[in-house]
């Protein structure tokens, strides 16, 4: 006997906010992300990835939340292309605007870069960036 999956998900009625989450596209979008997009796979510590090169954008995540009363999410930086890190909260202030999510971001900046201080105050200037994640040069998505 199969079972086939209740195409309704269940009800939870905690409110939920989802502290760590990513949006991209990597179909022709603005940004670049390297670990998704290049054709070498890269070193990555959680192992196979290849389920994640799609784009998920907040109707996918509409779709993989329903059922659950989500308050707000926090989009986390996603490693795009560090030349892009100020473009990233600029589109997710874009897509926040016009879907209503993220709710707040962390986004990135490196702080041991001479233009540091200037990436942090323009950072800062996005009333969504509520934190920044730094992380050392050379390393996988951590």
């Amino acid at each position: 006997m199969r079972l086939e999956p209740d195409p309704k998900p269940p009800t939870l009625d905690v409110p939920i906010v989802d502290a760590h989450h990513h949006f991209w596209r990597l179909d022709g979008g603005p940004l670049r992300y390297p670990w998704l997009q290049d054709p070498v796979a890269h070193d990555f510590f959680l192992g196979n990835y290849e389920a994640l090169k799609r784009n998920y954008l907040p109707a996918d995540y509409r779709r993989d939340s329903e059922g659950f009363r989500l308050v707000t999410t926090v989009h986390v930086e996603a490693e795009c292309d560090r030349s892009q890190q100020l473009a990233e909260t600029r589109w997710l202030t874009e897509l926040s605007a016009s879907h209503g999510l993220p709710g707040a971001i962390v986004a990135h900046a490196w702080f041991h870069t001479d233009d540091a201080n200037q990436i942090l105050e323009q950072q800062a200037s996005f009333a969504l960036v509520r934190g920044i994640r730094s992380k050392q040069i050379g390393r996988a998505h951590v």
